[in-house]
Formats: structure tokens, C-alpha cells, sequence
């Protein structure tokens, strides 16, 4: 849910945000959910700078479900 308010989030920022302190585990949980197709690193490969991360369709089209379906609090 992140990244839908935060487009293009380095992994240190999604990382911070949702209380993750092990970056080798965000890295592997960013990398899953670029496998689904969900996000999208806008800066593969660019040695030296942070990944850039955004929802991709499928992504945002998750969220809106997920938000569709949250129960009031």
C-alpha cells in the first residue's frame, strides 16, 4: 500500500515506512513482488543508485481491491 502514495520509493524508503529492518529481506520481498508483476524498478541495473520502485497496473489495481475491501476501522 506504500507505493501507492509513494511512487518510485527507493527500498531503503519501503523499508523504513512499513518497519523493516533487515534490507537483505526487503530486497527479496521486492524482488517477489516484481516477479508477480505487481511493481516495477524504473532503475535496474544502475550500480551505485537506489532502485526506484512503482505499481505497476496489476499493482495498482490490487490495492484498489484491497482498499475496496477494508473494513472501517
Amino acid at each position: 500500500m506504500y507505493l501507492a502514495n509513494h511512487s518510485n520509493a527507493s527500498n531503503r524508503d519501503i523499508s523504513s515506512a512499513i518497519g523493516m529492518s533487515d534490507q537483505a529481506q526487503t530486497s527479496r520481498m521486492l524482488s517477489r513482488m516484481e516477479d508477480l508483476g505487481l511493481i516495477h524498478n524504473r532503475a535496474p541495473y544502475n550500480h551505485g543508485a537506489p532502485n526506484c520502485w512503482r505499481l505497476t497496473a496489476d499493482g495498482r489495481g490490487l490495492v484498489q481491491t484491497l482498499e475496496r475491501h477494508e473494513e472501517p476501522a
